[in-house]
């Protein structure tokens, strides 16, 4: 598989968040109580590339300064899930699927709607295959690209580009 890609950032860029961070952490004292929408998506997403061992050592003690990162939230192992999580994680995927398949087949379509009593928990894996598309375009996410294959094979819809 391949690895999370993250839209990169300019070490300016990267600078000028993490000064507007400090200020706000200076002029606070305390933990944050409330961040600006931007300045929190950014400082979650330095948390999950901590997370995921792709944030830069230097940015790391930078942020460590402020306890912005829970020990937990790093990996403890950083090798690939097992080979079996990995086949009963492509397994469970492909069962859904299939029941998409047999969705499109019964009802001529794969526009599941979001609410979908019949079959909930089917409905929910669309609405999840859309999220993650939707995410992996803005670099936050990764979707393998056969299962994209499979699912436009069948007229699947993914969400278009804004």
């Amino acid at each position: 598989t391949t690895p999370i890609q993250y839209r990169a950032t300019s070490e300016e860029e990267w600078m000028s968040k993490y000064e507007q961070y400090e200020f706000y952490r200076r002029t606070r004292f305390v933990k944050m109580t409330k961040l600006d929408n931007a300045l929190s998506c950014w400082l979650n997403k330095q948390r999950l590339l901590y997370r995921n061992g792709l944030l830069s050592p230097s940015h790391q003690k930078l942020l460590q300064k402020y306890d912005v990162f829970d020990e937990s939230l790093k990996k403890k192992d950083t090798t690939k899930p097992s080979v079996t999580e990995a086949k009963v994680h492509r397994a469970k995927w492909m069962k859904k699927y299939e029941q998409l398949k047999a969705y499109k087949d019964a009802k001529g379509n794969c526009n599941i709607p979001k609410r979908y009593p019949e079959n909930q928990p089917l409905s929910s894996w669309c609405w999840n295959q859309k999220t993650l598309f939707r995410r992996m375009q803005q670099g936050f996410s990764h979707m393998p690209e056969y299962r994209i294959e499979l699912l436009k094979r069948i007229g699947f819809e993914f969400p278009q580009q804004k």
